[in-house]
């Protein structure tokens, strides 16, 4: 009778099996979460970086030829590429402004434009 009243050793073994590897899947979902995460954040700043920059471009189109290739923004440096091509009107630059983290390989965005080169008319 004695030997009904309680875990065996391998129940209370299985037991704690399965919740460490419940407990791996839950870490392992959470860092996933964290992950995106951030990569959202650098996604969004990368963009708020690109349309001040676009912005700056509107208002002093002469300066596109010097972009600023660094810029500070949040706490973080980003690495910011301007090309320009010529449009088929010839007071439109086509830009593509690229912005990454400034040790980063890939952009985090690319934002696609036209700035008015011929000034107010």
């Amino acid at each position: 009778m004695l030997a009904d009243r309680g875990f065996s050793l391998i129940e209370v073994l299985v037991a704690l099996t399965v919740l460490s590897i419940a407990g791996v899947a839950f870490i392992r979902v959470a860092q996933s979460h964290i992950d995106r995460l951030d990569r959202l954040e650098v996604r969004v700043l990368a963009d708020i970086v690109a349309q001040n920059t676009l912005v700056e471009l509107r208002l002093a189109p002469s300066r596109i030829r010097s972009a600023p290739e660094r810029v500070e923004m949040a706490g973080r440096e980003w690495r910011v590429s301007v090309e320009s091509r010529a449009s088929s009107d010839p007071d439109l630059a086509d830009l593509n402004i690229s912005v990454s983290e400034a040790d980063a390989k890939r952009p985090a965005t690319t934002l696609h434009a036209f700035v008015d080169t011929a000034g107010p008319s």
